[in-house]
């Protein structure tokens, strides 16, 4: 996906927010410019996210039937 919205952006159709090394090509090229360099905090390693509350079962409680 970062890929599509870099060379989307080197065709002048916005900004995109991607990792660097799919810019990468394109900011050699000079096809993309960084903006905000001073706001975007370096990051070398890959990450992996997943959304906790998605993926939790829902809690059985005690049961008022007796």
């Amino acid at each position: 996906m970062s890929a599509m919205l870099a060379k989307a952006a080197a065709a002048g159709m916005g900004i995109a927010y991607v990792e660097r090394r799919e810019a990468q090509p394109f900011l050699d090229g000079r096809a993309l410019v960084r903006v905000l360099a001073d706001w975007t905090p370096p990051y070398d390693s890959e990450a992996l996210y997943h959304p906790r509350q998605r993926l939790r079962q829902p809690r059985s409680g005690p049961s008022s039937i007796m």
